[in-house]
């Protein structure tokens, strides 16, 4: 959490290591602490009896836990809880980072630069048995075209305006 980024851990492995560094420590000091000889109270501490002379403190000495002392502890309590809320971390993580890179990755792309779908609408100058002369016009959405088909009906030409949907050929 250091200001500076190069102080900063820069692996999940490093803390750890820094962790059980740490908690190594404090138990050999804490162990220390446990075989040194007892305190007794100064003589400010002392009660006097009734004649007068001084009675040590028999109150023992309270040994606070650190906080890091008391988070190793309660990581090694809890090491599957831990582990469990360590993947779920590292599955957030990686979701949310694929999450940025499929946005940030299809607004790259953008719409625009989709190849365009072709699609015959004639064959050989016909639609279907009807022969198309002259234009055709598409509609601003691409979705429909109109044409003018000629067609014979007995000895005379006929022509019609037909609209055919794209996606359909209807």
């Amino acid at each position: 959490l250091t200001k500076d980024r190069d102080e900063r851990y820069h692996a999940v492995k490093e803390l750890l290591g820094a962790l059980r560094r740490l908690k190594q420590r404090l138990d050999a000091t804490a162990e220390l602490e446990r075989s040194a000889a007892p305190q007794t109270g100064a003589p400010s501490e002392a009660t006097a009896n009734k004649t007068g002379e001084a009675i040590p403190s028999t109150q023992p000495i309270i040994h606070s836990t650190s906080s890091a002392e008391y988070i190793v502890s309660e990581i090694e309590r809890h090491k599957t809880g831990v582990a469990v809320a360590l993947a779920i971390l590292i599955v957030v993580v990686g979701g949310g980072g694929f999450g940025l890179y499929k946005i940030f990755s299809s607004r790259t792309t953008g719409t625009g630069t989709r190849s365009p779908k072709f699609t015959a609408l004639t064959t050989g100058g016909k639609i279907g048995d009807l022969a198309i002369e002259g234009e055709l016009s598409m509609s601003p959405d691409g979705r429909y075209i109109a044409y003018i088909a000629h067609q014979m009906v007995g000895a005379t030409q006929q022509s019609s305006v037909w609209v055919m949907q794209v996606a359909t050929f209807h």
